[in-house]
């Protein structure tokens, strides 16, 4: 889906930065108590909204849960996703592909002839590393290059044992399905589409090029990222993340990646979600992933600016 994507783009920019860092931890930790994700609370007089950050790929046995957790969802009315499709995959699936094809849709030159000979190989090498279906490989040269970057994000981007099947939005989507609790989003698979979408042909080659460079790299390095940042956040840490995303912003100073459609404007729209949510009453809770919870345009510094207050909670 397009939240993993964006997410493989995110990690894929700050590895480069991220990686000598990560590179002297120690591969192996004491285990610890987990006291789960972290999470802010909203209140006013008749609402209070939840929010904690998620994570698209864990090991398994990363353990991420706690009672405050369990017992906010419990009490909540209704769970907010970035997409509410996240709770129906098969649906997912099926709305996806048609506003990837929209969105996508390209009649300049085929992408086969503006990659090398080298670059065709390790992309369809890669395309079959990760599972993509025949649809993927037929589309390639009808499609602007996102599609091709975005199909490689589909499946596992972290390596290892990082699966995405093991994703926290997953979990929750599933547990909120099983418990009857209403799930929604936070914005529209097109939303979402749309920010793989502005760039030029050229920023969107030089993307592609760069993923596929940095696909034989990732292994190990990208792998002790994960255990750093997400290690960290999964008990109740941000000082990692908050790392990890200010070396996205450096990526994006220097036209690597763009913040601002992936972290900024969507933190913007969806702090004005939250204010109308609580135009209503009752317990919500709202579950995004864990970049945008942290940094100077978090969704946090976003609601502060609509005069709506949040604190850890």
């Amino acid at each position: 889906m397009a939240l993993r994507s964006l997410a493989k783009a995110a990690a894929t920019a700050a590895l480069v930065a991220f990686a000598p860092l990560a590179a002297h931890a120690q591969s192996a930790t004491k285990p610890t108590p987990s006291p789960g994700l972290p999470m802010w609370v909203i209140r006013d007089g008749d609402s209070t909204i939840y929010i904690t950050g998620t994570i698209h790929q864990l090991r398994d046995g990363m353990l991420w849960r706690s009672e405050k957790l369990e017992s906010a969802l419990a009490a909540s009315k209704e769970l907010w996703l970035e997409l509410s499709e996240i709770a129906d995959p098969a649906g997912l699936d099926e709305a996806l592909h048609p506003v990837l094809e929209e969105y996508a849709a390209y009649g300049g030159t085929p992408l086969s002839e503006l990659l090398t000979i080298e670059e065709n190989a390790a992309l369809q090498a890669a395309l079959l590393a990760v599972g993509a279906p025949k649809r993927v490989f037929d589309n390639l040269d009808r499609m602007e290059p996102w599609y091709a970057t975005y199909a490689l994000g589909l499946n596992d981007f972290m390596g290892g044992d990082y699966k995405s099947e093991n994703a926290i939005d997953d979990a929750l989507a599933r547990q909120a399905v099983a418990q009857g609790i209403p799930v929604k989003g936070m914005e529209a698979i097109g939303d979402q589409i749309a920010l793989m979408d502005g760039d030029s042909i050229a920023s969107q080659l030089a993307n592609l090029r760069a993923t596929l460079k940095a696909i034989p790299e990732h292994g190990l390095p990208m792998q002790r990222v994960g255990d750093l940042a997400y290690g960290s956040w999964i008990k109740g840490e941000t000082h990692m993340v908050e790392a990890l995303v200010g070396m996205m912003y450096m990526a994006a100073a220097s036209g690597a990646m763009d913040t601002e459609g992936l972290l900024d404007k969507r933190n913007a729209n969806w702090a004005i979600v939250i204010e109308e949510m609580l135009e209503s009453s009752g317990v919500s809770f709202i579950a995004v992933g864990a970049a945008h919870l942290v940094g100077p345009e978090s969704l946090q510094a976003m609601l502060a600016k609509r005069g709506i207050k949040s604190k850890r909670y």
